[in-house]
């Protein structure tokens, strides 16, 4: 049984995203010479995260208490989901000025937590903040400011962090488009890639670091079932990929991550909750299969043709190159919805067919009529009048 809790987050939580607040996008601006002292400097910072964050692409860096950092280049329209709600946020915290001593004792300290780095890519702008203080250092131009930015509702009101943690959701989208961002051989098999790419985001999930709030325990690969297949050009197959997730507290806030969307089965005997992602993967470039998107459902291939401008023999043609539910449910739903003038010519698309692919259209046909109220009534007889000279498969 899927947990309560999952109705509730899916509410507030963006499938690739985690437990954070979504600041609220800005109304009317106090007038400059009305601004308080740190709503000015709210606004400065946001105006440099905006320089950074405005541009095609820019470079978030996680580092751990170690040294170890994990760097990663933010690309605008692939992995910055929840970039631009992060410079509505400044406002939520009460600025004010630090030193650069102060600063410099926080990353001498072993208590700093993790630093993150918001920058440019060419390193002349950045915003830097760590996990477990409210000091901040804003670069331009070559100079470096210092300040405390201080989020007066945490520990009082759900989903209110420090900078950091409005900051480092845009890490963590990073990290999950990383861990999903798998390629498998292009000589397998879709079943044989769905497995592949199953095992892959297991392991990835395995080895995200520790800075990663939503990280498992553990993950194994579960079933991967493919249920849609298309052979043209670029080949793709859409599958439902299953993981087996043990989480530390699986009702906690910090689970929202797994929570979103369908959520999470209840454990096992063993402490692993089943979670399920429908997967679309193409072949990419180099003749690899790549997942190319994923979600709680509604994914089907995409054959280069708008089936509401279809003909019917582009409609034949893609039945004949697919597999599983287009070529079982949509296809002959949008055959038989074409205009009768275009549904004459369904004899004569057919001949591109085998006998034995003919009779298979022409049954899938049949067990769709129930499913065209919307452009009219059918019967079998009047499908054996358009089907012309295969019209006696039905009885085969």
């Amino acid at each position: 049984m899927k947990r309560t809790l999952a109705l509730l987050l899916m509410m507030t939580l963006l499938l690739t995203g985690c437990a954070r607040k979504q600041p609220e996008k800005e109304g009317t601006q106090t007038p400059e010479a009305q601004q308080t002292e740190s709503e000015k400097l709210a606004a400065e910072a946001a105006d440099l995260y905006g320089t950074i964050a405005e541009a095609e692409t820019f470079r978030v860096t996680v580092e751990e208490p170690d040294g170890t950092e994990t760097v990663f280049d933010i690309v605008k329209g692939e992995n910055d989901y929840n970039v631009e709600g992060r410079k509505y946020g400044f406002g939520d915290y009460t600025w004010s000025s630090a030193s650069e001593e102060d600063w410099k004792a926080l990353l001498a300290s072993k208590d700093r937590g993790y630093l993150l780095t918001v920058a440019s890519q060419d390193g002349k702008a950045a915003i830097r903040c760590c996990s477990e203080s409210d000091l901040a250092a804003l670069e331009q131009d070559g100079k470096t400011s210092y300040y405390q930015a201080v989020n007066p509702k945490e520990g009082k009101e759900p989903f209110e962090w420090k900078l950091y943690g409005n900051l480092e959701m845009i890490a963590l989208d990073a990290m999950s488009h990383q861990v999903w961002s798998t390629t498998a051989d292009g000589a397998l098999s879709p079943a044989e890639a769905a497995e592949d790419l199953t095992e892959q985001v297991a392991e990835n999930y395995r080895t995200a670091p520790d800075w990663v709030d939503w990280k498992p325990l553990n993950a194994k690969a579960g079933k991967a079932q493919v249920y849609d297949v298309y052979l043209g050009e670029p080949q793709q197959f859409c599958c439902n990929m299953g993981l087996r997730v043990k989480l530390e507290a699986p009702e906690s806030a910090e689970a929202g991550y797994w929570q979103a969307g369908a959520g999470l089965d209840e454990p096992d005997s063993e402490g692993y909750c089943s979670y399920g992602s429908q997967v679309y993967v193409v072949k990419n470039e180099d003749g690899d299969w790549a997942i190319r998107e994923r979600g709680t459902g509604g994914y089907f291939v995409q054959p280069p043709v708008e089936y509401e401008k279809a003909t019917a023999a582009q409609l034949v043609e893609i039945s004949r190159l697919t597999e599983g539910e287009t070529h079982d449910w949509r296809v002959p739903y949008y055959i038989l919805a074409l205009p009768k003038a275009e549904l004459a010519k369904l004899p004569a698309a057919m001949d591109s067919l085998t006998e034995d692919q003919a009779r298979e259209l022409s049954c899938l046909l049949e067990k769709n009529l129930d499913r065209t109220k919307e452009t009219g009534a059918w019967t079998r007889e009047d499908l054996r009048t358009v089907l012309g000279k295969y019209g006696d498969l039905l009885d085969a």
